[in-house]
């Protein structure tokens, strides 16, 4: 009857003996603002009645000021809407954040729907925020959130997903073709935008799922274009695969390089991650170049010298894991200060590196070693580490022939 009388708009606490559901949905349904169940607190009641009198003084004044009744509703519910969205932005570059995109990439594809998924990052960005500082840093992933924004369709969803880590959905979308080129266009605007301080250009790398191919949910997308995206990274950067170029686990095509001219290859090419000394790869890497240096050494007098170094206790025993951890981290140090860059090593197992020694002789390769077995004990002491004995063994490749590599590994399986 109240409403009915032209004072509708009075806010209204229901105030009962009745604690059932029922009669409290009743009430809201009639259009009450709140229900008290007795017996109430009176603080509880004031503090009510408080908030329901501030929230009819907001109504008011936004009535005030709007007086078209549809535009007034229309405001109200796209503020709601932007209020609701920045729970959902990420502080530094407003885009979306992960809870967000998951949840609507995966709606979009239960639904029915298609699309692709990349997942984008600067290369070596820690390297850039670490000699430039965090603030160029931050400024570089501001500068790729406007960028690669300027490409977006209606269907598209580009997020943060943390430091430099980016996803781009592209809604309804599946086209080879088309999505490289897309790849290709944002890969290359990007490396003209993001620049140092010193001019110096800096890439980014992408890997792609599509669905259904490759995945239903925003959870399958993700990690299996994470793995292209480090695919990416193994085979030079800057550059762009994607998830279903692979066949039985093994890729059938290689990056897709943008924007690559011959001296950003002869650049990439001679990069090794921005480090110093030892050239340090991934084993399957290694493998290759052990595999070559060997043929050459039929051909040409350049001697290499493969130096094994393996971690143990001081009794022959296994370490234990934050032994070896402490161990290996110090042989990797020692092997990087202590050999040269045109040497390379690789990781053999837990407790064993393995070194090419080019162009040495098998007396100069025991010099070698026998330094970087000081280098070893120098560090361990200045750490306080104990416990942890190193030993190395050392054949030259060309006596050795064809099996060295290998008889190293099966020696650390029959230990």
């Amino acid at each position: 009857r109240i409403k009915e009388s032209g004072s509708g708009d009075i806010p209204i606490i229901f105030l009962t003996a009745s604690t059932d559901s029922e009669t409290e949905y009743k009430c809201l349904d009639m259009g009450a603002q709140d229900f008290i169940s007795k017996p109430f607190s009176t603080p509880v009641m004031n503090a009510r009645i408080d908030r329901l009198i501030e929230l009819e003084e907001l109504r008011r004044r936004l009535e005030s000021e709007v007086k078209d009744k549809t535009l007034r509703v229309e405001d109200l519910e796209r503020e709601t809407e932007e209020m609701r969205s920045l729970t959902h932005k990420d502080a530094l570059t407003g885009l979306w954040d992960r809870a967000y995109t998951e949840s609507t990439v995966s709606k979009h594809l239960a639904d029915g729907g298609c699309g692709t998924l990349f997942i984008i990052d600067i290369d070596n960005f820690k390297y850039i925020n670490d000699v430039y500082g965090h603030q160029t840093g931050d400024d570089m992933i501001v500068k790729f959130a406007d960028t690669v924004s300027g490409f977006l369709a209606d269907d598209d969803i580009l997020c943060r997903l943390g430091g430099d880590e980016f996803v781009l959905y592209i809604g309804n979308e599946t086209r080879r073709t088309f999505l490289a080129q897309k790849a290709a266009e944002i890969i290359e605007k990007l490396r003209t935008t993001l620049l140092l301080p010193d001019g110096k250009a800096v890439s980014v790398s992408a890997g792609a799922a599509s669905a259904p191919n490759d995945g239903n949910d925003f959870s399958e997308l993700y990690k299996n274009a994470d793995k292209s995206l480090y695919y990416v990274k193994l085979n030079g950067k800057n550059g762009f695969h994607f998830f279903s170029d692979d066949t039985d686990g093994k890729k059938k095509s290689s990056v897709s390089y943008a924007g690559a001219g011959i001296s950003e290859i002869h650049e990439k090419v001679h990069e090794s991650g921005l480090r110093k000394g030892i050239f340090h790869v991934e084993y399957s890497i290694f493998r290759k170049i052990y595999t070559f240096l060997e043929r050459n050494s039929k051909r040409t007098p350049q001697r290499v010298q493969t130096v094994l170094f393996t971690l143990t206790s001081h009794d022959g025993k296994l370490l234990s894991d934050a032994a070896l951890s402490d161990g290996m981290k110090a042989l990797e140090n020692a092997v990087c200060h202590s050999l040269r860059e045109g040497d390379v090593c690789t990781e053999l197992s837990d407790n064993q590196i393995i070194v090419l020694l080019i162009n040495t002789t098998t007396s100069n390769g025991i010099l070698a070693a026998e330094r970087t077995a000081s280098k070893f004990r120098s560090i361990l002491d200045e750490n306080n580490i104990t416990g942890i004995r190193l030993s190395y063994d050392i054949e030259d490749m060309e006596l050795k022939g064809n099996t060295g590599l290998e008889a190293a590994r099966r020696k650390k399986g029959e230990e």
